[in-house]
């Protein structure tokens, strides 16, 4: 089986934030009823206060699909936060690679970093392998604690990359000068 995270880019307002942590609180043990859940987790954007990301983890894409049913039969978070107008990003991508500790293993102090690239047509293949070069080679670095990459399984072409750190200094470190693509840091709230 190949396991699935779910990604979901979402836009809190601060005056949403208590309501969203409260959502994730309520929804997590019904997840984890879900066959195949393996974690869900809020992280919130070090660079935009309001700037979410929902991340949701599945041993196969059917318990995914389980995994989705057990979140509509409740109380979406969209209408459990009422003051963004922005509606959430959601990627589903089919996990290819993961190295050292489980992302969900994440500590609040500790922060994960998420890079979406896009490949010329037909190349989705070699940019995933090559995201999965770069997460193997980061075990060098200190402050690294892991990493998964995987294809939009929508969009073969877009590659994402999850990367756990010790803390934002330790991933400030690792960028490259020159960086031409967007890569996004979170510290976990749920």
């Amino acid at each position: 089986m190949q396991p699935v995270a779910i990604l979901a880019n979402l836009m809190i307002p601060a005056s949403d934030r208590n309501a969203a942590v409260r959502y994730f609180q309520q929804i997590s043990p019904v997840l984890r009823q879900v066959p195949g859940f393996m974690g869900v987790g809020l992280w919130q954007n070090l660079n935009d206060a309001d700037a979410h990301l929902a991340l949701y983890h599945y041993d196969s894409p059917e318990n995914a699909d389980l995994g989705l049913e057990a979140v509509a039969s409740r109380k979406l978070l969209t209408e459990a936060t009422v003051h963004s107008d922005t509606p959430p990003d959601v990627r589903r991508v089919a996990v290819q690679g993961k190295v050292g500790q489980n992302i969900f293993n994440t500590g609040l102090h500790q922060v994960i970093s998420v890079s979406v690239r896009v490949a010329d047509p037909g190349f989705g293949a070699s940019l995933a392998d090559e995201v999965g070069r770069i997460l193997h080679e980061l075990q060098l670095l200190p402050g690294y604690l892991g990493g998964e990459f995987g294809r939009n399984d929508s969009l073969d072409e877009e590659v994402i990359g999850l990367a756990a750190w010790e803390n934002e200094a330790a991933f400030q470190s690792s960028v490259p000068v020159g960086t031409i693509y967007d890569v996004r840091v979170y510290r976990k709230v749920q």
